[in-house]
């Protein structure tokens, strides 16, 4: 796979975990808010990846060969199933969100981010928004977690 197929397939990753969470805002209404947020920060999440293409162009960051797509398409599969379930209303809200949990969780985890490497501030800046606004989520998403369990 190339960078070019390489920076498309995160973006596109990006905006599938996007379609869930809009999903997920529409079937829990009681926290439609804070999956719309996560929606509207993974589209943009989608555009920021996109933005690598130039940064690649200019050679201000390099491919590093360092990943998975065998890992990320397996991802894009299983969150295309969930929002399919989700549609169909077969998900329960304690569920749901250990999905979303994991999806974050093993945003972080896998570090797809590390495909590419550079200095320049662009990428140095994209990178550490795409590592917070993740950070937040799967933290807003543990927290949420935590107080449904704690309920039950």
């Amino acid at each position: 796979m190339n960078q070019e197929e390489v920076v498309q397939l995160l973006s596109d990753h990006e905006h599938a975990i996007g379609d869930l969470y809009r999903e997920y805002a529409r079937l829990f209404p009681r926290h439609q808010e804070l999956w719309e947020s996560c929606a509207q920060e993974e589209a943009a999440h989608a555009q920021m990846v996109l933005s690598l293409h130039e940064l690649l162009k200019k050679g201000e960051i390099t491919f590093t060969g360092r990943f998975n797509a065998a890992a990320l398409k397996t991802s894009m599969s299983y969150i295309s199933q969930q929002i399919e379930r989700a549609q169909e209303g077969l998900l329960a809200p304690k569920e749901a969100y250990s999905i979303a949990l994991s999806i974050e969780s093993g945003l972080l985890e896998n570090r797809y981010f590390d495909a590419f490497t550079g200095n320049a501030p662009p990428f140095v800046s994209l990178r550490q928004t795409l590592l917070e606004e993740t950070t937040r989520h799967r933290n807003q998403i543990q927290e949420l977690l935590t107080t449904i369990r704690n309920l039950v």
